[in-house]
């Protein structure tokens, strides 16, 4: 999975959204012009915080009338409960406050009776004290990162386990997009993300990605958690849109998506399968894929049709392209069948050990090839993005730091990189003397530096900071430009061009 360059993710944001508007516009009036008027998350009214969490904890849809009304009448009622005691009963000689079920039959009933005394506390925590401050909003207030805010969240109020903290930090206005399964299978069937992470895992890339999207575009998250809710048919969104505007749903509608070319699920499932049950030689001898490769060359086969040309034969009525289209649905791209064991791949009727072992080997020359930096040599470099592709299956399962430098002509394609030094990253080991004895030696026009950490995390240290600048210096001397640092971790990577931390003087 390449992350998605900047203009890329900027035009599908757009047009996702433009396709909303188009679809119902009356979404702008009813959903995303409320969330830019409604007021700061730290200042929401009292009753905000307690109806947002009981309407998350019961799974109440607050966007109807209705259900705030189910919402504030179970509300008074816990509110009505006995201070709890060591025993969990009330006091002796006081008779119990009446609680009156608005539900006789059903689960929520019978989570009410079972939860009311940890509910009732949960409530008397999100009440102001007698300064008028709420802990709540304090503490996510001093919390300097999401993880770190979701854990004090689910600390204070325990009901918020999973998926319901995200859910109750995106109704009190919090900076949050919901990491639920229809938002991250949306990012992942259009590449944005490789995996989709349960959030009680904390789904880091896919917050990446949609912090990417709100310094991209100078939308705030919670427009951004809207559109991208409405386009995946998300929970939260479906009373706000209907069904009108969902289109990438467990069952997607394809043809009536404006990114379908850029997704994975298209490629290898949405397309028309006309000839999905017709065996290879049936087929006319231009379109069968040996002949478009002799034709066309490599590079203009799609994925299918060169793993069709890796098994070779299909199985029970199905062809090799039936086969490897089945494949790389099941896996999702080829990125995620590259990680496949042999036990999965056999797994997929009609391959046996044999085409399991073909297709991994196949898979291991081109890793092996991308290791050894050859895929890179000659390659274009027109964004962060496309340094750490080019790097990553190099780098990033390094368990010692390797720092390379990467010598590129005026038209910013890779002529050599050469391995600087391999251990801590220091001052020692990185001097600046070395590295522009090699750039200049093969009058590079322009150059950039990469480096894995091994930890995956890829935020730069202050030994990255302070070697970077000396390394700019250096280049602007001997008139070079340097084109970017990029920091590789396991998934992700750290761009100091992209955060202006090219300092030159």
């Amino acid at each position: 999975m390449n992350p998605a360059g900047d203009l890329a993710l900027i035009d599908a944001f757009e047009k996702i959204r433009s396709f909303l508007l188009e679809t119902d516009p009356g979404l702008q009036a009813t959903v995303l012009a409320p969330l830019q008027k409604t007021a700061m998350w730290a200042e929401q009214p009292p009753a905000e915080y307690a109806e947002a969490f009981l309407g998350v904890v019961l799974g109440i849809d607050r966007q109807t009338a209705a259900g705030r009304r189910m919402v504030r009448e179970h509300l008074r009622n816990l509110r009505n409960q006995p201070e709890p005691s060591g025993t969990g009963s009330a006091s002796e000689g006081e008779p119990p406050m009446p609680h009156r079920a608005l539900f006789k039959t059903g689960r929520r009933e019978a989570f009410l009776k079972k939860n009311s005394k940890v509910l009732a506390e949960s409530l008397r925590r999100l009440l102001p004290d007698g300064n008028g401050r709420f802990a709540l909003v304090d503490a996510l207030a001093g919390a300097p990162t999401l993880r770190e805010a979701v854990a004090l969240l689910r600390k204070m109020l325990p009901l918020l386990g999973g998926l319901r903290a995200f859910e109750f930090l995106a109704q009190i206005r919090y900076p949050v997009v919901v990491p639920d399964g229809a938002r991250q299978r949306f990012y992942q069937r259009v590449g944005w993300v490789g995996e989709v992470v349960s959030a009680a895992a904390h789904p880091q890339e896919f917050f990446e990605v949609s912090e990417r999207i709100v310094h991209l575009t100078g939308e705030p998250l919670s427009t951004v958690n809207a559109v991208v809710g409405l386009f995946s048919g998300s929970r939260d969104m479906r009373t706000a849109g209907g069904d009108s505007a969902a289109v990438c749903v467990g069952r997607p509608r394809c043809p009536s998506c404006v990114l379908k070319t850029q997704c994975s699920f298209y490629r290898y499932r949405g397309e028309p399968k006309t000839n999905a049950t017709r065996a290879i030689k049936t087929l006319a001898v231009a379109e069968q894929p040996r002949t478009r490769f002799e034709t066309l060359g490599p590079s203009n086969l799609s994925e299918i049709e060169l793993l069709a040309l890796i098994i070779r034969t299909g199985a029970e009525g199905k062809s090799s392209l039936d086969l490897a289209r089945e494949i790389l649905a099941r896996f999702g791209s080829l990125e995620a069948l590259s990680r496949a064991g042999l036990g999965e791949l056999c797994q997929i009727k009609g391959v046996g050990r044999a085409k399991a072992i073909e297709i991994q080997a196949a898979l291991e020359l081109g890793r092996r090839l991308q290791a050894g930096g050859g895929m890179a040599i000659g390659a274009a470099v027109r964004r962060s993005g496309d340094l750490f592709a080019l790097y990553r299956g190099l780098l990033a399962h390094e368990q010692q730091e390797s720092f390379y430098l990467i010598v590129l002509n005026a038209r910013n394609r890779i002529q050599k990189h050469f391995l600087i030094s391999r251990g801590t990253l220091t001052g020692s080991l990185v001097h600046p003397r070395e590295v522009m004895k090699a750039a200049v030696k093969e009058a590079a026009a322009a150059i950039a530096f990469i480096h894995n950490h091994p930890s995956g995390d890829p935020d730069p240290s202050e030994d990255d900071r302070e070697i970077t600048d000396r390394l700019v210096q250096a280049a602007r001397l001997f008139g070079i430009r340097v084109l970017d640092h990029v920091i590789i971790g396991r998934d992700n990577y750290f761009s100091f061009a992209d955060h202006n931390l090219l300092h030159e003087g």
